[in-house]
This record gives C-alpha cells, sequence and structure tokens, in this order.
C-alpha cells in the first residue's frame, strides 16, 4: 500500500504504541537522542504517500535500530521489512512485541517497587535524592513516612532543612558543602522533628552522581534509628550504673577486709577481686594458678585448706576454713569460704571468699589470755573470799550461841521479876539470835560447798526425788495440802546427796510459796533431747515478776519480803553451786501470780 488514508492505520497505530511506551517510562526521547529527530519526523510527516517508498522504508529501520539498541528487547518474531508494501506492517508487529514486552517489565517493575516499599518500612529506612541543579529534595516513600511529611513538604534542600531539629541543621549544611568539593561517599547521623514534636534519630548515607565531571546528585537511603539510639543509651546508663555498683562493691570489699575469688578447674586460672589482691599484698591482675596461690598459705594450714577444698570438690558441701597466709614477714588470718559450680551437671568451677580477720583474731587471743588471768585473779578472790567468810562465821557461832543461851537462862532464872516487855525483848533477842545462828549455819555450808568434791555415781532421780519429799513433808507446816504430781523420773551420772538437797530446796520452795492457794499443787515432769535430760519442778503459787530472774540465784537476794515468806536467801544460791558441779545448769520461768517454773537441765554425758 502505497497511496491513501489506508496507508496511514499502521502509522497511526505505531504513533499510539510509541507514545504510550513513552508515557510509561519505557521509552524516553532524552534517553535515546538518535530516536528522537527520526520520531519527530515520521510524526511530523506521516509518512504521507509523497515520500517515497525507499526513503520511508529507510525512516522505518532507522527507528528500529534505535529500538532494538537502545530498549534491549528482543524483536526476533517481527518481520523483515521488504520492498513489498508489508514495511508498515513488520513495524506494527514489532510493537506489538514492544507492548507486550513493556508490559512485562512494568509489573515485574511494580512487584520490585512494593517488594523494596515493604523492606524499606519494616527496615524503617528510605531512599532519597537531592537533584544539585534543581535543589529539589525526592523522597520515597518509606521515608516520608518517617518523617511524618508528604513529599510535598521537601520541594527544595531548605524545607528539608528546616524539618531537622536546628542543632543539626549546620551539620546538614556542611556535610553538602564538603560533598561538593570533595564528591567523597558519607554517613552522618542527625535528628529531625515529625508534625507531633516528636524528635526522632536519623543515620544518612550518601553518594554522589557526576555528570560531565560535575555534581549532579545525591542520592542515598536514611535510618530510623530512635529506638537504636533509645536502647544505646538504656545501655549506656546499665553500664554507669554497672559500673557504679561494681565500685560500690570493690569499696565495700575494701572497707571490709573480704575479697572474692574463682577457680576454674579445667584451666586452672585463678581470678581474684581487687581486694583480695590487696589482703594477699600481691600486684593487683597478677597472673594466678593453684601452684602460686598454695605458696602464699602458712605451711602449717595448707593440710587442713586443701582438705576443705577437696571435700567440696566430692561432695559439694560448702567450706568455712580459718587459716594464716604469709605476705613477706607478715602473717595474717583469713577466714577462707568456698562453694562448687557445676556447668552442664559437671564440676566446673569454685568460687568463694577470703576475709582478713587478723586484727579479730589478735584480739581474740588477747581476750583468752585476759579471762584467764581474770579468771585466775577471781578464784583467788573467791578463795580468799570463802575463806574470810568460813572464818567470820566460824568465829560468830560462839558469840551467837552465847547470846542465845544467856537469853534464855535470864527468862528462865528471873522470869518472875521481869515485866512483860522485859519478857518480849528477851524473846526477840533470843528468836533473832536463833536466825543468824541459822543464816551463819547456811553460809559455813554454802563455803564448804565451794571447796567439797564430790563422788559421782550413777543416781536414780525417781528415789531422790520421793526421799527429798518426805524430808519436806517432815519439816514444813504447809505441806498437809499439797497435791503433787511426780512424772518418771531418768537416772543420772551424780551425787546423790548434793542432788537430794537440789529438790528439798526447790520443792520446799515450792510448797512455801503455794501456801496460800486454797488448792496448792505441784508437779515434777520429765523431757529428754539429743543432749540433755530436763527436769522441771512447777507450782501454782504467787510466781515472780521475770524482771527480777537475775536475782533468784543470789546469796540473799530474794524477790518477796519477810513478813509475806520466811527465808534466808541462800537456798537457790546453794541450789545452783550443786548444780554447777554436776555441769547442770538451772532457769526460772513465771509471771505474777501464775506460779513458777524452775527448770534443771543435766547434761547426758558429763565432761
Amino acid at each position: 500500500m502505497v497511496n491513501g488514508e489506508s496507508n496511514n492505520g499502521p502509522l497511526i497505530q505505531l504513533q499510539k504504541r510509541l507514545e504510550a511506551a513513552i508515557s510509561v517510562g519505557a521509552l524516553s526521547p532524552e534517553d535515546f537522542p538518535e530516536f528522537s529527530p527520526t520520531f519527530c519526523a515520521l510524526l511530523t510527516e506521516k509518512l504521507h504517500s509523497s515520500i517515497h517508498l525507499t526513503e520511508r522504508k529507510k525512516r522505518l529501520e532507522n527507528i528500529l535500530d534505535v529500538l532494538l539498541e537502545y530498549s534491549k528487547l528482543d524483536f526476533s518474531k517481527s518481520a523483515t521489512i521488504s520492498e513489498k508494501n508489508d514495511e508498515i506492517d513488520a513495524i506494527a508487529l514489532g510493537l506489538n512485541t514492544l507492548g507486550e514486552e513493556i508490559t512485562y517489565y512494568k509489573n515485574q517493575l511494580e512487584e520490585s517497587n512494593q517488594a523494596l516499599e515493604m523492606s524499606q518500612r519494616l527496615g524503617k529506612v528510605g531512599s532519597w535524592i537531592y537533584d544539585e541543579p534543581s535543589g529539589k529534595v525526592y523522597l520515597s516513600k518509606s521515608l516520608q513516612d518517617i518523617y511524618g511529611y508528604p513529599e510535598s513538604e521537601f520541594d527544595d534542600f531548605w524545607k528539608f532543612i528546616n524539618r531537622s531539629v536546628q542543632e543539626d541543621q549546620e551539620l546538614l549544611i556542611n556535610t553538602v558543602k564538603k560533598v561538593r568539593a570533595d564528591h567523597k561517599p558519607f554517613t552522618i547521623h542527625h535528628r529531625a522533628k515529625k508534625p507531633n514534636g516528636e524528635i526522632i534519630y536519623l543515620e544518612s548515607r550518601g553518594e554522589v552522581r557526576l555528570k560531565e565531571g560535575k555534581l549532579h546528585k545525591i542520592q542515598g537511603s536514611t535510618m530510623d534509628i530512635t529506638y537504636m539510639v533509645s536502647q544505646q543509651k538504656e545501655l549506656v546508663n546499665l553500664n554507669n550504673l554497672l559500673h557504679e555498683k561494681q565500685k560500690l562493691l570493690e569499696n565495700a570489699q575494701r572497707i571490709a577486709k573480704i575479697g572474692s575469688w574463682k577457680w576454674e578447674i579445667k584451666t586452672n586460672q585463678i581470678t581474684w577481686s581487687k581486694a583480695l589482691y590487696e589482703i594477699y599484698e600481691v600486684p593487683d591482675k597478677t597472673p594466678l594458678s593453684l601452684e602460686a596461690f598454695q605458696k602464699l598459705l602458712h605451711p602449717d594450714d595448707q593440710g587442713k585448706l586443701n582438705a576443705a577444698i577437696q571435700k567440696c570438690i566430692e561432695s559439694g558441701e560448702p567450706y568455712v576454713v580459718k587459716h594464716r597466709i604469709l605476705c613477706g614477714d607478715q602473717v595474717k588470718w583469713l577466714e577462707g569460704r568456698g562453694e562448687r559450680i557445676l556447668k552442664d551437671g559437671e564440676l566446673f568451677a569454685l568460687q568463694g571468699t577470703g576475709h582478713e580477720i587478723t586484727e579479730l583474731v589478735e584480739n581474740q587471743i588477747r581476750l583468752e589470755e585476759l579471762n584467764k588471768t581474770l579468771e585466775k585473779k577471781v578464784k583467788s578472790r573467791t578463795e580468799e573470799l570463802e575463806a574470810f567468810t568460813y572464818s567470820v562465821s566460824h568465829d560468830l557461832r560462839a558469840p551467837i550461841r552465847a547470846i542465845n543461851g544467856f537469853a534464855e537462862m535470864i527468862l528462865e532464872d528471873f522470869e518472875k521479876d521481869l515485866d512483860p516487855e522485859a519478857k518480849r525483848k528477851l524473846g526477840v533477842i533470843k528468836n533473832n539470835a536463833f536466825k543468824m545462828g541459822q543464816l551463819i549455819e547456811n553460809l559455813l555450808a554454802f563455803s564448804r560447798l565451794s571447796k567439797f568434791k564430790p563422788k559421782f555415781e550413777t543416781v536414780n532421780l525417781n528415789a531422790v526425788l520421793k526421799s527429798s519429799w518426805e524430808t519436806c513433808l517432815e519439816h514444813n507446816s504447809h505441806s498437809e495440802n499439797v497435791k503433787v504430781e511426780i512424772a518418771e523420773l531418768p537416772s543420772i551420772y551424780g551425787n546423790e546427796k548434793l542432788l537430794e538437797q537440789v529438790f528439798i530446796n526447790l520443792l520446799g520452795n515450792a510448797i512455801k510459796y503455794s501456801s496460800k492457794e486454797d488448792k496448792p499443787v505441784i508437779t515434777v515432769s520429765h523431757e529428754a533431747c539429743d543432749k540433755n535430760h530436763t527436769i522441771t519442778v512447777s507450782d501454782n503459787g504467787i510466781g515472780f515478776d521475770p524482771k527480777l530472774s537475775d536475782k533468784l540465784f543470789s546469796v540473799f537476794d530474794r524477790l518477796h519480803s519477810d513478813n509475806d515468806f520466811k527465808g534466808l536467801g541462800v537456798g537457790l544460791a546453794m541450789t545452783k553451786r550443786i548444780l554447777d558441779k554436776h555441769q547442770a545448769s538451772i532457769w526460772g520461768e513465771s509471771q505474777p501470780n501464775q506460779g513458777a517454773k524452775f527448770k534443771i537441765a543435766f547434761p547426758k554425758t558429763l565432761l
């Protein structure tokens, strides 16, 4: 087809397809300089019939060549242009193939763009281009979301700068100046302010694109690192807090003279805290091994410490050992503690502490020496006092007996000549002389008891309690209405006569102090434990104030007045002294008007 409108139908179709290719960006006259004049000529002249077929063929072949060269598309399916009238159909067929390829690659490009946008959104990363000639800034959709502004808010460079925090604007400006000068890639950290006032932290990376040796574009990516910065700040805060705690621990260990250690078994590596290096007077961070540690121990203490460590390794039982270490010519005392660490069920390491107790040990030694000296002095003074007491008491017996005797003689010989008042006064003299005589006898007995060395044997306490109770019934007028309950008691190792005196004193007191009750009850019970037999004597009498219990076993100290309950204040003191000889302890428990309990703990084995 050479003439007529029918010849232009394929040309119009060609024009539309080329225009469509240009509109979607598949072809661009700017990118195909050789294509532009030919295409414009074709569109202008529309291949009028006046153009010779050969010229028309040449122009169409030029179009096809340009398409093949610059689009990199496959036109192998298109027909070869011949001298016949089907050259327009051949170009149309080629463009049909081009349209199919354009649609395919357009879909591929769209999918790639969607994947890129998704990855940028999820990674909080966006891309950007700064066009140097126009001064405009182009942002990807993801970067627009990061900033919180649409792309229209970044029409030019200065709008972009103004979206940044004021303190960081100079950094951005200087970065662009530097890139213009050296054309080198860059990485910077800066901040931006979102519409809601939120400050975000960004990391931007960029590189240049040159055109004819000059800066044409700056393109790159920006990542939202706000979360990373917050985590980094938190990490810094935690590191600072950890450093403070470590410093506090170091100071506490230094002040308390206590250090920590760890010994990894397989590597034989020992790690010490700073305080432990100071205690051992070893330079800080000196490499240590078990062999090096052994050399620091006192030779006499190596055995017991090694035995404790070995036991800990084998049984898992933590240890506490007091031992000495050598620091030059100085010897220090330490309290070592350790425990084992398991890893995956196997022994991994030992860890523990070393506490310097040199001052404490030295003070203990001095205290023990002082106690020994004091005990000797107390014993000497006690012996002197008891000797004096015995001597005075012994010497007072004769005058008291004389006073009592002469009072009785006056009453007998001059009874008729004495008026009632004189008789009363002589009676007072006689009674007090008798009481003084009893007191002297008790003092002598108490004094003799300290020197007495009893013979011990197995004693049946049931027999002792029976004998003691019978004695109390004979000598106590208040024992008639008393109900007594005595449990089965054990046999112990002691002196029968002395133990009988103990229970006479306790039962006698129970009778005395419950005598004002309508139905007095006395109970004797027994409780056994691993090391002791505890005997308890209880009553339902007047009781006593527990605040005064420290006076119970002192000589002459009484918790009740002589008008309420007669007594000399020696019985419980003698009781305690007898029990001391049996390595037994005694104490009282009570509340006013709620009765009293006196408990004796006899050791099952005497030392």
